[in-house]
C-alpha cells in the first residue's frame, strides 16, 4: 500500500461535538481511511511509517495516533514510568511491531487539560538510511540540515515540527508547540 491511497484528512479535520445514541458522522466519514492508515502502520517498512509521520506533521498538528499503532494493546501507561527527561519508554516486550526496538513519547498538557505528544522517539532493529523519505517529503518547507556523527538533524521553519533527528537506527519528532490545536478525539 502507498500513502497516497490513504485519504489522511482524519488526522487534521476538526471534529463536532459529542454525539448520543447515534453513530458519529466524523467516524463514519473517516473508518475505511482510518482502517486503511492503522493497516500501513502495522505493515509497512520503517522508511514509509516515517514518511508518514514526517507528512502527517509538516502543515499541520495531527490527532496523536502513534502509540496505538506500535504498543500492544494489552498494556497502556500504568505499567510505565516516565525516565528523567520525561519520556515514556516502552521496550521491546511492548511492540506490536517486530522491527522496532522501542517507542518513546514524551506528553505535554496543555492549559485546557489536553494531552499530546511533543517528542516521538523509535528505535529499530536493523540500520537504516531515512535522510532520503524526509527529505521528500520537507521540500517545499524552508529547513536546515546538520550532522553530527551518525546524527541527523533538521531543523523546520514554519511548520509543526521544530526537528527530526534521525540516526541509522532511531527516528525522533519534536513538535513546534506553538501549532497544537485540539482538534477533538
Amino acid at each position: 500500500m502507498e500513502i497516497r491511497d490513504i485519504n489522511l484528512g482524519f488526522l487534521w479535520e476538526e471534529r463536532g461535538g459529542p454525539i448520543l445514541d447515534a453513530p458519529d458522522p466524523f467516524w463514519e466519514k473517516w473508518r475505511e481511511d482510518k482502517v486503511k492508515f492503522y493497516s500501513f502502520m502495522k505493515t509497512e517498512p520503517i522508511h514509509k511509517i516515517v514518511e508518514l509521520m514526517v507528512i502527517a506533521y509538516k502543515d499541520k498538528f495531527p490527532r496523536d495516533y502513534w502509540s496505538s499503532n506500535f504498543l500492544n494493546e494489552k498494556i497502556r501507561q500504568t505499567d510505565v514510568e516516565e525516565d528523567e527527561n520525561g519520556f515514556k519508554i516502552y521496550g521491546k516486550d511492548y511492540m506490536l511491531r517486530h522491527d522496532v526496538i522501542s517507542f518513546a513519547d514524551k506528553e505535554k498538557i496543555t492549559d485546557g487539560e489536553f494531552e499530546y505528544s511533543s517528542e516521538i522517539k523509535i528505535e529499530f532493529i536493523e540500520g537504516r538510511d531515512l535522510t532520503v523519505p524526509i527529505e521528500k517529503v520537507l521540500e517545499g518547507k524552508d529547513f536546515s540540515k546538520s550532522t553530527l556523527g551518525d546524527t541527523v538533524v533538521y531543523t523546520v521553519e514554519e511548520s509543526p515540527i521544530s526537528q527530526l533527528e534521525v540516526t541509522p537506527r532511531s527516528f525522533k519528532i519534536i513538535v513546534n508547540e506553538d501549532y497544537y490545536v485540539y482538534l477533538g478525539y
